[in-house]
Formats: structure tokens, C-alpha cells, sequence
């Protein structure tokens, strides 16, 4: 078995072990890694500016196949929104946000509200399925009393 081929075979095996060092080593050298990180930005702004484009325009790319994807498995595209609230708030918590997502139905693409990114992804994972919800709720009241 070639070296290389032995490593990674090892780190698969250690995998925890690996994760823990990296962790580890990240933390010891997190504030030298800053450092090299902030001189290179200053060292090289056209380099940066260059990065930061070539990102937008892979951020962009990126929502574009996500809008495909969710259309091609039948989700329904929110066309119809109000403008976000002035005071910035969530929906939901009722918490600032810096930048509200929209939330919709994705069956009809009814628009719902503004939601902080917590509250989007909360009812994202449970499924936008108001059983779900009652249960998560039913179980906290109960884990509460």
C-alpha cells in the first residue's frame, strides 16, 4: 500500500482522533492565522477584489440552481411580497434581525412573513407541518412542567 494510500485509510479509521488534533491545532494557531490573513488582505487588494467578484458572481450561480432545483421539485415560487418591516423584526421571535428571509408556502408560494435566519431554518428542518410543530411544542410543555 502506497503512503499516501496508508494515510488516508488512517485518518478514515481515526477520524475522531483527527478531528479532535485539527481542532486543536485551529484553536492553538487561531490568532497567527488572523494575522497572516489580514496582511494578505492588505498586501493584495486587487488579488482580494478579484475573490470577492469571482465569489458574488459563484453565489449567484449557486441561488440560480437552488431556485431551479426547488422548481423542478414542485415547489411554488413566492412572486407577491410586501416590503420587509422598517423596525427589522422576526415573525416570529420578534428579535432584530440584520437581514430577514422570506418566508412562503412552498406548495402555493404564499407569502407568510420575515424571518431572522434561526426561525427560517427551525421551521425549514421541521418540515413546515404544523403537526409537527404542536408535537415539538407538546413535548416542551411537557419537559418543562
Amino acid at each position: 500500500m502506497a503512503s499516501k494510500e496508508y494515510h488516508r485509510v488512517w485518518r478514515e479509521k481515526n477520524r475522531g482522533k483527527t478531528r479532535a488534533a485539527d481542532k486543536k491545532s485551529y484553536a492553538k494557531h487561531a490568532e497567527k492565522r488572523r494575522a497572516k490573513s489580514a496582511n494578505w488582505r492588505s498586501d493584495n487588494p486587487e488579488k482580494l477584489t478579484e475573490y470577492l467578484k469571482r465569489e458574488a458572481t459563484r453565489a449567484k450561480q449557486r441561488a440560480a440552481m437552488r431556485r431551479y432545483e426547488a422548481k423542478r421539485l414542485g415547489y411554488a415560487e413566492c412572486t407577491e411580497y410586501p416590503p420587509p418591516p422598517s423596525d427589522n423584526k422576526c415573525a416570529i421571535c420578534h428579535l432584530e434581525a440584520g437581514r430577514l428571509c422570506l418566508d412562503h408556502d412552498h406548495e402555493t408560494g404564499k407569502f407568510r412573513g420575515y424571518l431572522c435566519h434561526n426561525c427560517n431554518m427551525g421551521l425549514g428542518k421541521l418540515g413546515d407541518c404544523i403537526g409537527t410543530i404542536r408535537r415539538v411544542l407538546a413535548y416542551l410543555e411537557k419537559a418543562d412542567a
